[in-house]
C-alpha cells in the first residue's frame, strides 16, 4: 500500500472521529443521553462517571480536538513533500500514540471499575488505535515523491467531510429533541418536596437536616453502587447538615435482578436494616448483581425469612412490593430514563439536579457552603 493510499485512508479516519467525539462532546454539552443501543444506560453510566472530564472539561472534547488536529496534519501532507511530510507524520504519529494509550486506560476504566460499556466510547478507542497504527505505517513507509494532493485525495476529503458533519449534524438534532440528564421537578406541582421525601421515605441522616440529597438508584447499578460509599461520607462529615434519601428506580427491563432486590430491601427495612442492605449490595461485584439468589443471602444475614420474602415478592399488594412501584412512578412522572439520578434540595434554594460526578464541586459552591457552615440563618 502506498504512501499516499495511507494518507488517504487516515484522513477518512479521522473524520470518522470528529463524527464520534462530536456525538460525545454534544451528549455532554447538551446534558442528554446517548443513544446506547443494547448496552442499556452504560453510555449514561460513563459520562456521570469522574473520570469523564479533566479539569471539569469533557474527555471527548479533548479527544475531538485531537482528531481535529490529525485532520489538520494530513491535509497539510497534501500541500508538503520531504522532509515537511515527515515531520507533520512524526507529529500525527507522537499525538496518535498518546490518544491510543489515553483510549485503552479510559476503556480500562470504563469495564474494569465503572463497569459499563460505552460503545460510542469504544468507537473512538477503535478509530484512534488504527489512526495511530496507519501512522506507524506511512512513517516507516517514508514520503511519496509527490506528495501534492490529487482530485482522488480532494474527493475523499470533500466526502468524509460531508459525510462526517453531515451525521454530526442528525445526530445533534436528535440529541436536542431527546430528554436532558436533568429534572425539572415542577411537574410535580406545589407539593414536590412531599412527593420527594414521602414520611415512610428511607433517610440517613438527621431528619432536620437543611440539605436533603435525593437519590433515584437501582441496586444493581454499578454507578449507583459506586456512589453509595461518598454520599455516607458526605452525611457523616456534614454535622446533621445533609441527609440522604433513597427513592428506588429499579431497570428491571435491563437489570434482571433490580426488582427483586428492591423488594427485599423494602422488606429488609421492614425489620430495620434498609440501610445495612444498601451498603452489603454496594459492595458486591458487578456480576452479582445479576442473580437475585445474593440478594436472598443478604437478607437471611440479617436474620429475615427467605421464604416470607419469596411469598412478598409474589404479592403486589405487599407493602414493600407497593413501595417499589410508588418509587417507580414517581421516577416515570419525573421522565427519569437512567440511574443514578440526584436532586439537591436544600432551604432557601431552587432544587437541583446533578449527576453523580458533579455532586461533590455542587455541594461546594458557595451558597451550600453557607448552610452547611451555619452562616444562614
Amino acid at each position: 500500500m502506498t504512501a499516499v493510499w495511507i494518507n488517504r485512508i487516515i484522513l477518512v479516519l479521522s473524520f470518522a472521529g470528529i463524527f464520534v467525539a462530536g456525538v460525545l462532546s454534544l451528549g455532554h454539552i447538551l446534558e442528554r443521553p446517548l443513544p446506547c443501543g443494547i448496552y442499556g444506560g452504560g453510555c449514561d453510566a460513563v459520562a456521570l462517571d469522574p473520570s469523564s472530564k479533566w479539569f471539569n472539561i469533557p474527555v471527548a472534547v479533548y479527544g475531538l480536538v485531537a482528531y481535529l488536529t490529525v485532520t489538520g496534519l494530513t491535509i497539510l501532507r497534501l500541500t508538503g513533500s520531504g522532509e515537511s511530510w515527515k515531520a507533520l507524520t512524526r507529529a500525527g504519529f507522537v499525538l496518535t500514540l498518546g490518544g491510543a494509550l489515553v483510549s485503552f486506560y479510559l476503556q480500562y476504566h470504563s469495564l474494569a471499575v465503572i463497569k459499563s460499556l460505552c460503545p460510542w466510547c469504544m468507537a473512538s478507542a477503535i478509530t484512534m488505535t488504527l489512526l495511530f497504527l496507519f501512522h506507524a505505517v506511512l512513517w516507516q513507509s517514508g514520503p511519496p515523491e509527490d506528495a501534492r494532493g490529487s482530485a482522488i485525495d480532494f474527493g475523499v476529503l470533500g466526502i468524509s467531510a460531508v459525510l462526517a458533519l453531515g451525521f454530526l449534524g442528525w445526530e445533534a438534532v436528535k440529541l436536542t429533541r431527546s430528554e436532558k440528564l436533568t429534572v425539572d421537578i415542577s411537574v410535580l406541582g406545589d407539593n414536590s418536596y412531599e412527593q420527594l421525601v414521602p414520611e415512610d421515605a428511607h433517610v440517613h441522616g438527621s431528619k432536620d437536616a437543611p440539605i436533603t440529597i435525593v437519590e433515584f438508584a437501582d441496586f444493581t447499578c454499578g454507578q449507583c453502587m459506586k456512589l453509595y460509599p461518598v454520599i455516607k461520607d458526605l452525611v457523616r462529615r456534614s454535622n446533621g447538615k445533609i441527609k440522604h434519601v433513597y427513592r428506588h428506580f429499579p431497570l428491571f427491563e435491563s437489570h434482571p435482578a433490580a426488582l427483586t432486590s428492591a423488594i427485599l430491601s423494602e422488606y429488609a427495612g421492614e425489620h430495620g436494616f434498609f440501610w445495612q442492605f444498601a451498603e452489603q449490595s454496594s459492595m458486591l461485584q458487578q456480576d452479582q448483581t445479576k442473580q437475585t439468589d445474593v440478594y436472598f443471602a443478604l437478607i437471611r444475614n440479617f436474620g429475615l425469612d427467605a421464604e416470607k420474602a419469596r411469598q412478598i415478592l409474589r404479592d403486589p399488594e405487599s407493602g414493600a412490593f407497593s413501595r417499589v412501584y410508588r418509587d417507580r412512578a414517581l421516577a416515570d412522572k419525573l421522565g427519569l430514563i437512567s440511574t443514578p439520578v440526584i436532586i439537591i434540595l436544600a432551604d432557601g434554594l431552587k432544587a437541583r439536579t446533578v449527576s453523580s460526578a458533579d455532586l461533590i464541586n455542587t455541594l461546594s459552591a458557595p451558597e451550600y457552603q453557607a448552610i452547611l457552615k451555619g452562616d444562614v440563618p
